[in-house]
């Protein structure tokens, strides 16, 4: 079972409270369940609200809940600040298996979910899992039928760029992709999530490295900051090289092309 626990004024039971600093406070809400799926794995959460009612919040996990066997994506969308809350099966996921869960909001209100959706791919003729962006208008009660961006792709990330710069409702989607060259890419829409053009590239391992897109960011002036780090995936060479690199490339063009990247440290 999923549960939450919310900081709304009008909680149901008293909350305790955690001073923070001289000016504010930390408020912990009741626990409140939020499926009824049972003792199973929920993992990967993923949580976004409304970006003009606190109120409207949408989450996503992978759950031990696929129809034949192994993990699903299920979302879960709540009009109450989390105190109720609706089970939705957005389609495809729970009927051949998905993972990998992202959740954003337009500065609409638009609601949009991706998903790695097992499939069968007909060009290579196996079953693959594909890159699917789903659309909803009505809080996550309801999904339009997905944007297949096609196969090969993992580790999507999504943002949403809700800046008053001219890029202002753009939505970005980050993934890696191109084994054994790996590289890091952007999706972008200009419509309100309806389609998606790209990926554009960002940085690639030369064949040399892997690399991994983690969470994308939008600055106050509409810059797309891309973080991504690096690893070392040849057998032959992981045992004696145990540190990775962070890096970021950012793009000042709404996605379309990005700067030289730039090292931030390593580990």
């Amino acid at each position: 079972m999923l549960c939450a626990a919310t900081s709304a004024a009008f909680a149901q039971s008293a909350p305790s409270t955690v001073p923070v600093g001289r000016s504010g406070r930390i408020i912990v809400g009741p626990e409140i369940p939020v499926t009824a799926d049972g003792d199973i794995p929920h993992v990967e959460l993923m949580l976004a609200a409304h970006p003009r009612d606190a109120r409207q919040l949408i989450g996503a996990a992978i759950t031990g809940t696929s129809r034949v066997g192994g993990m699903a994506n299920k979302v879960y969308t709540t009009f109450d600040g989390g105190y109720t809350w609706t089970d939705v099966d957005v389609p495809g996921q729970r009927s051949s298996g998905s993972g990998d869960p992202q959740i954003a909001f337009g500065t609409s209100g638009t609601a949009y979910f991706t998903s790695l959706t097992t499939k069968f791919d007909n060009v290579s003729k196996r079953i693959r899992s594909g890159l699917s962006v789903y659309r909803s208008e009505d809080g996550g009660l309801s999904w339009e039928k997905p944007i297949d961006l096609g196969f090969g792709y993992d580790a999507e990330q999504i943002v949403v760029d809700h800046s008053v710069g001219r890029f202002a409702g753009r939505v970005y989607l980050g993934a890696l992709y191109g084994y054994p060259v790996y590289h890091v890419g952007i999706f972008r829409s200009t419509d309100d999530g309806r389609s998606f053009i790209g990926p554009s590239e960002v940085a690639n391992g030369k064949g040399e490295y892997g690399i991994n897109v983690v969470n994308l960011l939008v600055l106050s002036d509409g810059t797309l900051f891309v973080p991504f780090n690096d690893f070392e995936f040849k057998p032959d060479k992981r045992k004696g090289t145990p540190d990775s690199n962070l890096w970021f490339a950012t793009s000042s063009d709404g996605g379309i092309t990005f700067a030289t990247p730039r090292k931030i440290f390593q580990q």
